[in-house]
C-alpha cells in the first residue's frame, strides 16, 4: 500500500508502520528507516523565445528534466529578461541557454549567484562569443571566433570527472555518432578542466570555480544545426553528470 510521508528538515525518516488488526499478526506492524535526499532545484534561463521550441536547447532540457523523468531534479523556466525579479538563492544550479542580451546588472547577479556557493551551467549560443563578455571573468575560458560547418563528428571525454556520483563510463556511449558543426573558439583559464573535446581535440565542455560556486561552459549551442547531442543517448548522462557537479548532488548516484 502507499506511504505518504511529510515534509522533513533533513534527508532521514524513520518510524512504524501498522495495519488494523487481523488474523495473522505478524505482518500487521514494520519498522522503517530511509535516507532521501531532496531533488535539486534548477532554473532554465532562456535568452531567445527559440530555445523552447521544438529543436531548440530549452526543449532539449525541459523535456529531458520534466517532472516524472529519470533524472532527480525540479526544474523551471524563466526568461532571461525576468532575471531582476528571480529569487536565484532557491535554486540548487542555473542553465542559461542561448543569451542574447545580458545587461551589467544581471551579469553581476550571475556572479554574485555564483560566489556565494550556486552553480552555472552556460550554453553559450549563436551569440555567445559576444553577449557573454559580460561574464568573460565568471567563465573557465576565454571565447573566441565562431567556427562553422560541418567538423569530424565525435565526443571525446578528457578530464570528465572518474569518481563520484557524476561519473560516468563514457564509453559504454557511441560518442562518435556525437556531431558538433558549429563551436566557439575557447581558451581554457589556468585551473579549468576541459570536459569533453571535440574529435578535432577543440575544448567544448569546461569547468571551473568562482568563489564557493561552480561553473559550466558549453562552447557551442544545444539546439539542432549546431549540434546533435540532445538528440543521443548520452545526453542524459552528460546532463546529469554536469548538474550534480554543480549542485554537489549526492542522492540516487545509479538511475539508467
Amino acid at each position: 500500500f502507499p506511504l505518504s510521508l511529510p515534509p522533513q528538515a533533513d534527508a532521514e525518516s524513520w518510524g512504524r508502520a501498522e495495519l488494523p488488526p487481523d488474523a495473522l499478526a505478524e505482518d500487521d506492524a514494520w519498522n522503517f528507516a530511509l535516507r532521501a535526499e531532496p531533488r535539486p532545484k534548477i532554473l532554465l534561463l532562456t535568452g531567445s523565445p527559440r530555445s523552447l521550441e521544438a529543436g531548440g536547447g530549452g526543449y532539449a532540457l525541459r523535456a529531458l528534466l520534466s517532472e516524472g523523468g529519470r533524472l532527480p531534479y525540479r526544474l523551471e523556466a524563466a526568461d532571461l529578461g525576468r532575471l531582476p525579479q528571480v529569487r536565484l538563492a532557491e535554486f540548487s544550479a542555473l542553465v542559461l541557454d542561448d543569451p542574447r542580451t545580458l545587461t551589467p546588472s544581471g551579469a553581476a547577479a550571475l556572479a554574485r549567484y555564483v560566489e556565494e556557493g550556486g552553480g552555472l551551467w552556460v550554453v553559450a549560443g549563436p551569440r555567445g562569443g559576444t553577449v557573454l563578455g559580460a561574464l568573460e571573468a565568471l567563465l573557465p575560458c576565454v571565447l573566441g571566433d565562431e567556427r562553422l560547418g560541418p567538423s569530424e563528428p565525435g565526443l571525446r571525454p578528457d578530464a570528465a570527472p572518474a569518481a563520484g556520483p557524476e561519473a560516468y563510463a563514457w564509453t559504454d556511449f557511441e560518442l562518435s555518432r556525437v556531431a558538433v558543426d558549429r563551436r566557439w573558439d575557447c581558451s581554457p583559464r589556468p585551473g579549468a578542466a576541459v570536459w569533453f573535446r571535440g574529435a578535432s581535440g577543440a575544448p567544448l565542455l569546461l569547468a571551473g570555480e568562482r568563489g564557493r560556486g561552480r561553473v559550466l561552459l558549453w562552447a557551442s549551442a544545444l539546439e539542432v544545426g549546431w549540434t546533435n547531442l540532445a538528440l543521443k543517448p548520452v545526453f542524459a548522462a552528460w546532463t546529469d553528470a554536469g548538474l550534480r557537479w554543480l549542485t554537489r548532488y549526492q542522492g540516487r548516484p545509479v538511475w539508467r
